[in-house]
């Protein structure tokens, strides 16, 4: 839909499973001036879809994500970011080669490549149930959180470039260690200083989720846990 600053609201695009359904993500503005996003179901696997929409409401399924062969991985939940590259990258919360997801690049065209396969808690693409959109930071790589998976399956911070070289940076350690929190499911975003903020949902010193910080030269400092319905971070 869209919906003016008066609140006059238009339905642009009815899913009826075909085209998508269930979408859970925010779109993405291309630089062509189309949206581009993603449904967790329907198409013609009902295992999800990438889509490009303008602005008048003419919608395009460029995927149909799958389980089989090709397996794109499934499920996606987090929003597409365009890189500056002109490409989108984004991720599936389910299958893949390890049934843990999947990290994807697609053209405007519908072009799909999987660049990893997130391996759960053991192997070397740590992580599992990506539901943040990763942002391009200003070194051209690309950041991103995974909800859980990782050493202790607490999630981690990751790092890959657009040609799907990855490198886990954080492994979530719950209540314990230096990387404290767990299951960060928002994105990230970079400061002005260059610095990587973000959160975790849960655990931390008051099992109420955390606020961290994370540099390539000082790792992940934990600013502050939430603490819920009192305390000083509420």
């Amino acid at each position: 839909f869209k919906i003016t600053t008066s609140g006059v609201v238009t339905t642009l695009v009815n899913f009826y499973g075909v085209n998508g359904a269930a979408p859970q993500a925010g779109l993405c503005l291309g630089s062509d001036g189309n949206f581009y996003g993603t449904t967790t179901a329907g198409g013609a696997n009902n295992l999800g879809t990438i889509f490009k929409m303008t602005p008048a409401g003419a919608l395009t399924t460029l995927v149909s994500l799958s389980s089989a062969s090709p397996n794109t991985g499934t499920v996606p939940k987090a929003p597409l970011v365009q890189a500056a590259d002109g490409n989108f990258y984004g991720s599936t919360t389910a299958t893949g080669a390890s049934s843990n997801g999947t990290l994807f690049c697609v053209t405007p065209d519908g072009v799909l490549t999987v660049l990893k396969s997130f391996t759960g808690t053991t192997g070397a693409v740590l992580g599992s149930n990506c539901q943040a959109a990763m942002i391009q930071g200003s070194d051209g790589n690309l950041y991103g959180v995974a909800g859980s998976g990782g050493a202790g399956g607490f999630g981690t911070l990751f790092k890959m470039t657009t040609s799907g070289t990855f490198t886990t940076l954080v492994a979530f350690t719950g209540t314990t260690g230096v990387a404290i929190g767990s299951t960060p499911l928002g994105a990230l975003v970079q400061g002005s200083d260059g610095t990587l903020y973000g959160a975790t949902s849960t655990i931390g010193a008051s099992a109420k989720g955390t606020i961290f910080k994370f540099t390539t030269a000082g790792g992940l400092t934990k600013l502050q846990s939430i603490t819920g319905a009192s305390g000083l971070v509420i």
